[in-house]
């Protein structure tokens, strides 16, 4: 699944890039490396925090859309999709 990597290489070229001018990312490398089931309940608190703190990153939107693009390729049909 080439896409997946490609998708995935996206979002962490995005991240290092926003790192390097908003500290609040620092430490924040396996939120957007891992798929949220993965996460522990402290690194998804810190997820739930960055999205809440409206700052319009671009990792964040990234992250969106990597999530959004796992869900297409999990479904079998658009009932499904909408559903998750």
């Amino acid at each position: 699944m080439r896409v997946f990597l490609f998708v995935h290489e996206a979002v962490d070229k995005v991240r290092r890039e926003e790192v390097k001018r908003n500290p609040l990312l620092l430490g924040a490398c396996s939120i957007f490396l891992k798929n949220e089931k993965n996460l522990t309940v402290k690194r998804k608190a810190v997820c739930e925090s960055l999205s809440l703190f409206r700052l319009n990153l671009k990792s964040m939107r990234a992250l969106q859309i990597r999530e959004t693009f796992q869900k297409i390729y999990a479904t079998t049909s658009k009932e499904d999709f909408e559903a998750k």
